[in-house]
């Protein structure tokens, strides 16, 4: 009997030109009778991703109740491209029971992250791996999906243990032919929550429900930024400015959080408490990777200081007085914002 099904991998960015990436063909080895056959297309995400975040959250009464827009925005600006496959499997079992759902849900997700084909590997590149241990949110659900054809969310909180060199973004299998009321029909995982001192589940646990709780500023500084553009769009010079700002002082302060770290000396300049928040999480210093965007984030926050003088300007490393009097001042630094955001977040 086949069956059809379709799968997801969520990229942070479009890694490849090419859209169309192939046809994979592959058995289990345990079960070398069931055939896989899965067509792969490089595509925008295609649909809202809040039932894949790290947070297990509760469905509620009404279809637009199951998607929460701050952070679907969030996920969509994090993991706006997927790898999308779309396939049948040949199964000769007449009736699959829980086991065997199992092991054909789950083995897309291994041919997309171990296939050897070298337009996949090419597709999943190494900045789209993660770079230390971790933990991420992995369920099977029975997916009814809601009214209007969104997935509904789970309350399910499994955390499993993953390596590096895993791909860190989310992922979902389907099958939409199989009845979700009798059994599961669909595989869901989180994007990684790092954690490079991890131990065991029991262990990490308190530390895993901090980082989780801390989650909270990542999507507060996501709305901070969509703020941003929207006043950056209005030409409100000073809001916009402000609102940057803030966005990526909450992103900095999530990862002092999830890295267990102390706030940078009060001192410093903006990018420079970047780097040594990088520099004692033994990541790499942002300031020698982007120098145009570091100074851009330390103007961004000298202007976002002089307004408590009423005013709207910054001096610059010469000291030197700039106005700012354009949004296009602004729109430099907001794109410096958005890039800081993905990078930062793909090195976690």
């Amino acid at each position: 009997m086949k069956h059809q099904f379709e799968a997801f991998q969520f990229l942070s960015r479009k890694t490849m030109k090419e859209e169309d990436l192939g046809t994979l063909r592959s058995s289990p080895k345990q079960r070398p009778d069931i055939k896989f056959e899965m067509h792969l297309k490089l595509e925008p995400k295609p649909f809202e991703m809040t039932f894949a975040q790290l947070k297990a959250s509760q469905p509620s009464i009404g279809a637009a109740e199951y998607v929460d827009s701050d952070i679907d925005r969030f996920l969509t600006r994090r993991w706006p491209i997927c790898i999308a496959c779309h396939g049948e499997v040949e199964v000769p079992d007449q009736t699959l029971d829980i086991e065997l759902r199992k092991l054909i849900l789950t083995y897309p997700r291994i041919l997309l992250w171990n296939s050897t084909a070298s337009i996949l590997r090419a597709a999943i590149p190494k900045d789209q791996c993660a770079l230390s241990k971790g933990y991420r949110r992995e369920f099977f659900a029975h997916q009814t999906f809601d009214i209007s054809g969104r997935r509904r969310p789970s309350t399910q909180a499994i955390y499993v243990p993953t390596e590096q060199g895993e791909p860190t973004g989310p992922g979902v299998v389907t099958f939409h032919q199989w009845d979700a009321f009798s059994s599961i029909n669909e595989f869901a995982w989180s994007p990684i929550l790092p954690f490079g001192n991890r131990t065991t589940f029991k262990n990490d646990k308190p530390a895993i429900k901090r980082s989780l709780d801390a989650l909270r500023k990542h999507y507060n500084s996501d709305s901070e930024f969509t703020d941003a553009e929207r006043y950056a769009k209005e030409g409100d010079i000073k809001a916009a400015v402000r609102s940057a700002a803030s966005s990526i002082d909450a992103n900095l302060r999530y990862y002092i959080a999830l890295w267990g770290l102390s706030s940078p000396p009060g001192h410093l300049a903006f990018d420079e408490k970047v780097d040594n928040v990088l520099q004692r999480a033994n990541r790499p210093i942002h300031s020698l990777v982007d120098p145009t965007g570091a100074e851009n984030l330390r103007y961004l926050y000298r202007c976002r200081n002089s307004m408590h003088e009423g005013d709207c300007y910054y001096k610059n490393n010469e000291g030197v007085r700039v106005d700012v009097r354009k949004i296009s001042q602004v729109e430099v630094w907001i794109k410096a914002v958005a890039e800081f955001v993905v990078w930062i977040d793909s090195i976690a």
